[in-house]
């Protein structure tokens, strides 16, 4: 017959520190300090996710025309809905020093360049939209 080696058990030390890595409370604590997953887990999700829609927009951009960009429709969309919902009411207080306007600008920079470039063109359009950039005048995209 084989003998059977009986496993040495963890000490309680070692299950809390364990139990603490994982973000669960351990055996025999009370419920509070359990928390409901590990804590960079979210971070981490989100950095991915992030990573993988900057890919997309990329590989997209490099492959289709800016006219043919699911990303394009979806990002001029959301400039659309700004300008009816929230636009009126946010140009009674702030004005634009540029002609036209910076969401008019950005909508056509992505239309005309594709997501990225064009995005990349309406942050640029903002900042010098902002006290620090040139006097006011003419800016096409």
């Amino acid at each position: 017959m084989s003998a059977v080696r009986e496993r040495a058990r963890p000490s309680s030390d070692a299950i809390e520190a364990c139990a603490r890595r994982r973000g669960v409370a351990p055996v025999g604590a009370p419920a509070s300090q359990a928390s409901a997953r590990p804590p960079g887990r979210f971070r981490r999700a989100l950095g991915w996710t992030l990573i993988g829609l900057f890919a997309y927009l990329f590989v997209e951009a490099l492959v289709l025309p800016p006219a043919r960009q699911p990303s394009v429709f979806a990002a001029v969309g959301a400039i659309r809905l700004y300008q009816s919902v929230l636009s009126p009411s946010v140009g009674r207080v702030v004005t634009c020093k540029f002609r036209p306007t910076c969401s008019h600008y950005g909508a056509g920079a992505i239309e005309k360049y594709g997501t990225v470039v064009g995005t990349a063109r309406t942050f640029g359009r903002l900042w010098r939209c902002s006290p620090w950039g040139p006097p006011p005048g003419e800016d096409q995209p």
